[in-house]
């Protein structure tokens, strides 16, 4: 029976398309955020530390240094207030 599966042909419209967003709520609690502005890059780099034991941490990049607008894109990836992400974040600058 597994080889019948497996040598199956699947058609690619049973695929997601690449241009599909994926969308995952996060739902332990977040320890700590550190992001690494390099300025040179113009990008941010930062990790988010949780509680859970299944998912201790998350990355993100963003491409922006201006922190206003690193909290509010955080704030977006991990639904919560701008101002609990202001409290938990620390920022590493690179010049």
């Amino acid at each position: 029976m597994t080889d019948q599966v497996l040598s199956r042909s699947y058609d690619a419209q049973d695929r997601l398309p690449s241009s599909t967003h994926l969308e995952v709520r996060l739902s332990a609690d977040v320890l700590e955020i550190k992001g690494v502005i390099d300025r040179e890059q113009g990008v941010t780099k930062v990790e988010v530390q949780t509680t859970e034991s299944n998912l201790k941490q998350l990355k993100f990049v963003f491409l922006t240094t201006d922190t206003t607008e690193i909290e509010s894109q955080i704030s977006q990836e991990l639904g919560l207030a701008r101002e609990n992400i202001r409290q938990l974040a620390r920022y590493e600058i690179l010049d």
